[in-house]
């Protein structure tokens, strides 16, 4: 039997390919299991997965689709900053600057994020987006930092 974990995968591979309407389905199958399982940080896998790949290659719509993993992870965990994290990627690759705001100001509340031990550059990171969220009303998506963000 097939993991949602795999499915996912599978998803990713698709994007890659540029078949949009299979990487659809697949990330809808994974959706779908997860709302089964119920488990946040399986929404915030599938959430940040869809928003970065649509953001490394391109693809129109798979962040509209994944949307609605991000919102189930934050109303399960809702004081999980990781959670925040995925859900402002997925709003401001969806035109919400506002909501991806709100969300890393969200995040930037975990103490972790203060502590320059465990924070690793995070608050700064945080901090600089927002400025440029705030300003140029753009996300700062490149294929580099995607794939710092598909590391995490």
């Amino acid at each position: 039997m097939i993991t949602i974990q795999e499915i996912r995968k599978q998803a990713e591979s698709l994007v890659q390919e540029r078949n949009n309407e299979a990487a659809d389905l697949s990330y809808k199958q994974a959706l779908e299991g997860a709302i089964e399982i119920n488990d946040a940080q399986l929404f915030s896998t599938i959430g940040r997965s869809g928003s970065i790949y649509e953001g490394i290659y391109g693809l129109k719509d798979i962040v509209k689709l994944v949307m609605e993993a991000c919102e189930r992870a934050v109303q399960l965990e809702p004081s999980k900053p990781a959670y925040h994290d995925t859900r402002a990627l997925a709003r401001a690759l969806t035109g919400n600057y506002t909501g991806a705001i709100e969300d890393l100001e969200k995040s930037m509340e975990d103490p972790a994020y203060r502590n320059p031990a465990t924070s690793t550059g995070q608050l700064q990171k945080h901090e600089n987006w927002i400025k440029i969220l705030r300003d140029e009303k753009k996300i700062p998506l490149t294929k580099q930092y995607s794939k710092v963000l598909l590391d995490r």
